[in-house]
């Protein structure tokens, strides 16, 4: 995984409204076969449950070693070809690393390792938290013929329309700082939006992805954005 482009958005280039701090990321995975090796060590990695209390503690180590087998599997027989489940899940954790190799963010394990399902979680697919400990929540969308920013986009503003980012947070007490929760509960949150790009002009698709109108809105409503662009 290579991050090939970043860029800081100006505030010029954004709405009169917006109180976003916002970047743009192309991201190039070229070996499937090694990044798949890579996920499946992240997702094996249960040392996150560890510092937990012995009642979260329970609750997350069955859920997270259910999930991680059914990845893992999932993972293991990609063998150097992407399709749309193994290609959203490349997208979700890449779009993380991304923010933690560029941007300094922790990254909070996979939320399909600490929520009851063990695949197509009706909310967002990865968190982060930011060096201004705010979350963020992120969404992953993968299409295998186009760059899919305005799914991934209108689904963040869906799950915004109905509160998912509060009802992760019942979880993400456990996971994220006691700064990250005030902040949270304040009313400060981070968004990002992480899908497959399909073409060697990453400027130009990140530039039409934020004078998207959905991108857009979005800029008024967090206090930071992040889009995230993964080519494979």
């Amino acid at each position: 995984m290579n991050i090939t482009y970043y860029k800081r958005v100006n505030a010029a280039e954004l709405p009169a409204e917006a109180i976003a701090e916002t970047h743009l990321f192309c991201v190039d995975v070229d070996d499937l076969s090694g990044r798949a090796i890579e996920m499946i060590s992240t997702i094996n990695d249960t040392s996150w449950i560890s510092g937990l209390g012995p009642i979260p503690r329970t609750s997350y180590e069955t859920i997270a070693l259910k999930t991680a087998a059914k990845l893992v599997e999932i993972f293991q027989t990609a063998d150097g070809n992407i399709g749309a489940e193994f290609g959203e899940y490349v997208v979700s954790m890449s779009a993380g690393d991304c923010l933690g190799a560029k941007l300094g963010h922790t990254v909070l394990p996979l939320s399909e390792l600490w929520k009851e399902q063990l695949s197509g979680n009706p909310g967002f697919d990865f968190h982060t938290e930011s060096h201004n400990n705010r979350i963020a929540f992120g969404e992953a969308k993968y299409n295998s013929n186009q760059s899919s920013y305005t799914d991934a986009a209108s689904q963040v503003q869906d799950f915004i329309d109905a509160d998912k980012d509060k009802m992760d947070a019942v979880h993400l007490m456990h996971l994220a700082s006691g700064e990250a929760m005030d902040a949270f509960l304040e009313g400060s949150r981070g968004l990002a939006i992480a899908f497959s790009l399909h073409s060697k002009n990453h400027e130009k698709i990140l530039a039409n992805a934020l004078a998207s109108d959905f991108v857009q809105a979005l800029c008024k409503k967090a206090d930071e954005l992040y889009v995230i662009g993964v080519r494979t």
